[in-house]
């Protein structure tokens, strides 16, 4: 995924107050995320919704943009009807990550796996093209006891056949 700015996508006609976050592209389309702020009546904490839009360019010519769908977060990864969204949530120290499995149908995404790493920031996150998840993260500073340098980055898979279950995590060098 890349990241851009709204000017960025003003060609694709996203709505006033729209913001655009990232595109990935995925065969002959592109996924864009987008976010609205979400006025929820709560305490100190800014919220927004999320939007994911495909966009069609097999005729360049005239691209089509499907509708936004609300999902929870930043769409970071396809495969077949699912969508892979990483989410920013607030935590006991902080800021933490969500990884969510959402179905596209019918112009709707329907969550089916949810998942909060806790006191973890996540760098990265592909498929391995057989079904698995893998996802680069540390310790949040907020979190981390000791010195930076000892914190590692680790290496986690998760499996997205049944929902997003770890099957293993392994410190990086």
């Amino acid at each position: 995924s890349s990241d851009v700015c709204s000017s960025d996508l003003e060609l694709v006609g996203l709505d006033d107050g729209e913001e655009g976050i990232s595109i990935i592209g995925h065969e002959d389309s592109v996924w864009l995320t987008s976010r609205r702020r979400a006025d929820v009546g709560g305490p100190h904490h800014d919220y927004v919704r999320y939007f994911a839009r495909k966009a069609d360019f097999s005729d360049l010519s005239s691209p089509v943009m499907g509708a936004p769908i609300n999902i929870p977060g930043e769409v970071i990864a396809k495969r077949g009807n699912h969508l892979i969204t990483r989410d920013r949530i607030a935590g006991d120290f902080g800021i933490n990550t969500a990884l969510a499995k959402v179905e596209i149908q019918g112009g709707r995404a329907f969550l089916r796996a949810y998942k909060v790493l806790e006191n973890q920031w996540v760098n990265a996150i592909r498929f391995d093209g057989e079904g698995r998840l893998l996802v680069t993260h540390r310790q949040t500073w907020e979190s981390f006891e000791g010195a930076w340098s000892d914190n590692l980055e680790k290496l986690s898979i998760f499996d997205t056949e049944d929902g997003l279950t770890l099957l293993g995590s392994r410190e990086l060098e």
